[in-house]
């Protein structure tokens, strides 16, 4: 289940809020109310918004093109769930179009 853009506002916010050294897995799910595989999972699928900066430690990536800024990491977490939004519509045409030619061909010869 992906996460809601209040969710993901909420970790981004801890996050840049934090130490430079960043912030522990578990004191993300304390303050963002998430559990750890879900936190995980998360900050593994955005490794451009975040970097790990020791043993399940991590803040914003300082370098581009997240420079640090919660609004880049926003605007990078968007783009990515739009593209994988259009993968999966891509992905139904596909299987759309498959089935009706399927159809089509066993009508014309029925």
């Amino acid at each position: 289940m992906a996460m809601k853009p209040v969710d993901i506002n909420q970790i981004l916010q801890s996050l840049s809020e934090g130490p430079a050294e960043g912030v522990s897995l578990m004191a993300l799910a304390r303050s963002t109310g998430k559990r750890l595989p879900e936190l995980q999972k998360f900050l593994q699928t955005h490794r451009v918004c975040f970097i790990e900066t020791g043993q399940t430690k991590y803040k914003l990536n300082p370098n581009p093109p997240i420079n640090g800024l919660v609004k880049s990491a926003q605007l990078d977490i968007k783009r990515q769930s739009a593209k994988k939004r259009q993968q999966q519509i891509l992905i139904w045409v596909v299987v759309s179009a498959a089935i009706l030619v399927a159809f089509t061909l066993l009508g014309g010869f029925a």
